[in-house]
């Protein structure tokens, strides 16, 4: 092959590329929404990943109607209509956030997203417990029981030495019923 028809067949393949993107074609079948017989939604065309505008082919009135397929607004500009673009990219930008700004799902999103960023503040105030002292004396802090593990022993063994049982008792029964029950099968039936 020459260059001169490398260049012809070049030239031909852009000006097909660009046949392919400035002529719409249309579909097979219809799309989606007018299968299902829901034409309000249909898109009118929609353009796929190599950039070809494919239009719906059931003929109801949004597949008649050209709207940008970026905001979806109605294009009466024949110079826009055949790109199937706005001419106006701010505009458009600007069709898009005001649509989303009226969608009340993304305006809960937003909400949501929103308050997850913010930090939380609790209504209640923290009042900061002070850890109990175990209750057999050594002056060691619990972690919210009565007793340090293995301390309840040594706090009955000093029950048991003392010299008032009433006293002993009673001290017993404050801790609990069941330290209660085993102080008194340990001091004889007192």
């Amino acid at each position: 092959m020459t260059a001169r028809s490398l260049r012809k067949l070049s030239n031909s393949s852009e000006l097909m590329k660009n046949k392919k993107q400035d002529n719409p074609r249309e579909m097979d079948f219809p799309c989606g929404y007018c299968r299902y017989k829901d034409h309000q939604l249909c898109p009118g065309a929609v353009r796929n990943g190599v950039g070809v505008i494919w239009t719906c082919p059931c003929g109801c009135d949004n597949s008649k109607r050209v709207r940008c397929l970026t905001c979806k607004t109605e294009l009466l500009d024949p110079v826009a209509q055949r790109g199937w673009n706005c001419l106006d990219k701010d505009a458009c930008a600007r069709s898009i956030q005001q649509r989303l700004e009226q969608d009340p799902t993304i305006t809960k999103i937003r909400e949501s997203q929103q308050r997850a960023q913010k930090p939380r503040q609790d209504t209640t105030p923290r009042t900061t417990k002070k850890a109990p002292s175990c209750l057999c004396g050594c002056g060691g802090m619990t972690k919210g029981g009565q007793f340090l593990p293995g301390h309840n022993a040594r706090y009955l063994t000093k029950l048991l030495e003392m010299d008032d049982r009433q006293q002993a008792q009673k001290l017993a029964a404050d801790v609990s019923s069941a330290f209660h029950d085993k102080f008194s099968s340990r001091a004889g039936g007192y």
